[in-house]
């Protein structure tokens, strides 16, 4: 009897495991044709499509979060980020700029010609630039054929030369009478724009190109550039064409095709000083500041302690004022990327080149698809009116 019941237990526990197998069994197959339909749906994902399926949803519902109509296809966070740089005073960008221009040292190994030459003063190199815009008879090309007018001659070639030396030198003291230079020809602009004699316009051409061949891809050096860039549309020379006829010859002419034109790097940096410039004076932060918060000040500080003033951040503004901040900003940047392409142009560049700074710049600055269209469209529409268009003035 006592073996039967022993016997009777052990089949009892046998059939409770075979009915726990059998179970798993059953959940596990229940499980595995879950996964099958969940591999199957994984596998059926399209992340584009939904995106986009969930955008058009947003516009059509009351509340949705798309505060920009059309145009909410563009990065806020993109906008956002301008916005804190340009808040921090750029910061981040001044120092990959400090950097480059360390690297940009070290790399020359060797100091300019210039440095080692204490008499390229400030005071020296705005008399030298002073010589391009008075008026020197012995320089004209109707000017005697005699000892002193070779001697004038000679002494203003001299002084081209060492500017030019000065403008392609890349050790750091020559980056600084770079930028002397470039600001004190554009002293000039106001009371000068027409150069008296063609030696005076060749050689300041000369010393404009030296001069951006000398310029890095560095905020310090496409400041400069643009300076030279603007002043190569003022300064000109007046000469008889094949007709006999007075024309005016502009400094651009003579710089279109320079090499600095053709490095995107270049044009990448003037857009992002030309918005960060743009933002300064348009204040689109201060457009979100509240009056309550103007000025943070304690009340138990004396007059003589300082008073903080309250700058407004980005993280500070509400949800509907950082979308209305990120449309401002982008219309920034579009207006920006709009007068830069029509730049490249005019110094050279080719259609594809500015085709793709504004494709880059856009996906960069997350701008929205509308504007990118519209620039686009703009570019290949300025490239065929052009084709029929009559002599430009260079």
């Amino acid at each position: 009897a006592a073996e039967t019941c022993f016997v009777s237990a052990g089949n009892a526990q046998a059939d409770c495991l075979r009915s726990i197998v059998e179970t798993e069994r059953a959940v596990l197959t229940e499980r595995m044709k879950q996964l099958d339909e969940l591999e199957r749906i994984t596998q059926t994902i399209d992340v584009r499509a939904d995106i986009n399926h969930f955008i058009m949803l947003d516009k059509k519902q009351p509340g949705g979060q798309s505060f920009l109509g059309d145009d909410d296809d563009a990065g806020v966070a993109s906008a956002l980020a301008i916005l804190n740089d340009h808040t921090d005073g750029d910061r981040g960008a001044e120092a990959n700029a400090s950097r480059a221009r360390a690297d940009s040292h070290n790399a020359d190994g060797t100091e300019g010609p210039d440095d080692s030459d204490g008499d390229n003063t400030p005071e020296y190199l705005e008399e030298s630039v002073q010589k391009f815009f008075e008026n020197n008879p012995l320089l004209f090309s109707t000017a005697p054929n005699n000892e002193k007018t070779q001697k004038a001659q000679n002494e203003f070639e001299t002084t081209v030369t060492r500017l030019c030396q000065v403008g392609t030198a890349k050790s750091s003291k020559a980056r600084s009478r770079r930028s002397t230079i470039c600001y004190t020809m554009n002293a000039k602009r106001n009371a000068y724009s027409k150069i008296p004699s063609k030696a005076q316009f060749d050689g300041l051409c000369r010393v404009f190109s030296s001069v951006l061949s000398g310029c890095s891809t560095d905020s310090r050096g496409v400041s400069n550039a643009k300076v030279l860039m603007n002043l190569s549309q003022h300064f000109h020379f007046r000469e008889k064409d094949k007709n006999g006829k007075r024309r005016e010859v502009y400094v651009k002419s003579r710089i279109v095709n320079h090499p600095i034109w053709k490095k995107d790097e270049f044009w990448d940096q003037a857009l992002n000083l030309a918005v960060g410039e743009s933002l300064t004076h348009s204040g689109v932060m201060a457009n979100f500041e509240r009056a309550s918060n103007r000025i943070v000040t304690t009340s138990t500080k004396k007059r003589s302690e300082w008073t903080q003033r309250h700058q407004t951040r980005w993280h500070d503004l509400t949800e509907e004022e950082r979308y209305e901040a990120a449309s401002q900003v982008h219309a920034v940047v579009f207006a920006q990327m709009g007068a830069m392409s029509h730049t490249m142009k005019e110094f050279g560049c080719s259609v594809e080149q500015t085709s793709a700074f504004v494709r880059r710049m856009s996906i960069r600055n997350q701008l929205p698809m509308s504007h990118r269209t519209t620039l686009l469209r703009h570019l290949v529409g300025e490239d065929k009116s052009s084709a029929f268009s009559p002599n430009k003035r260079p």
